[in-house]
């Protein structure tokens, strides 16, 4: 297991709703209100949303994506020491984006934890990707002491690909991933940064 410890900084170039104490959402989100056990989109359909996870919340879904579509702005926060989130899908699909298409931001902090690697059944293809496709921007901030995020098969920071609602062609796909006080990005596998693959078209 490969890790990334303390300052580590690498780099290619509304209404709020709660569903309870330790899950807040604004804007536009799929689904909404949010709820486990599927996929998440924060920042869908062209708009704008954010969704903050805090407050020991134990949450467990198949995937979470942020700044899902063309155009969107997405931001995920991770907070506090308790907070989990455990992400199952499986196939031949990821398990977390920064930025699938459009702008988005992930900060986990504070301790919490966002595993995608330890539910079984995630292929090789399932991968962590920031800045997900051409035109987006993906940002990933892991920080304070026991702050971690598990990546499940290969790691991928700028993918400037374009498939069907995916991408904008002749754009670039933008990835910052940064590392600090303590905080660890745990990766399985490989370490991509600008790749210049496609995304298989059943993405």
């Amino acid at each position: 297991m490969r890790g990334f410890r303390s300052a580590v900084l690498l780099t290619t170039a509304l209404t709020s709703f709660a569903a309870h104490a330790g899950i807040i959402e604004t804007g536009q989100n799929f689904p909404s209100p949010v709820v486990a056990g599927g996929d998440i989109f924060v920042g869908s359909n062209g708009g704008t949303g954010t969704l903050t996870i805090n407050n020991g919340e134990q949450f467990s879904t198949t995937g979470i994506f942020t700044g899902a579509s063309n155009n969107s702005n997405g931001t995920l926060t991770v907070d506090g020491t308790g907070t989990k989130v455990t992400l199952t899908g499986t196939g031949f699909v990821n398990r977390f984006d920064a930025g699938t298409s459009g702008n988005g931001t992930v900060r986990i902090s504070g301790g919490a934890v966002v595993d995608a690697a330890s539910a079984p059944g995630c292929a090789p293809l399932c991968s962590s990707v920031i800045g997900g496709s051409a035109g987006s921007t993906g940002n990933l901030t892991i920080t304070g002491a026991g702050s971690t995020y598990s990546a499940p098969g290969n790691f991928v920071v700028g993918q400037p690909g374009v498939t069907p609602g995916f991408g904008v062609p002749g754009g670039t796909a933008s990835g910052t991933v940064q590392v600090s006080a303590g905080g660890e990005a745990q990766l399985a596998n490989h370490l991509y940064r600008g790749a210049r693959f496609r995304k298989p078209e059943w993405l």
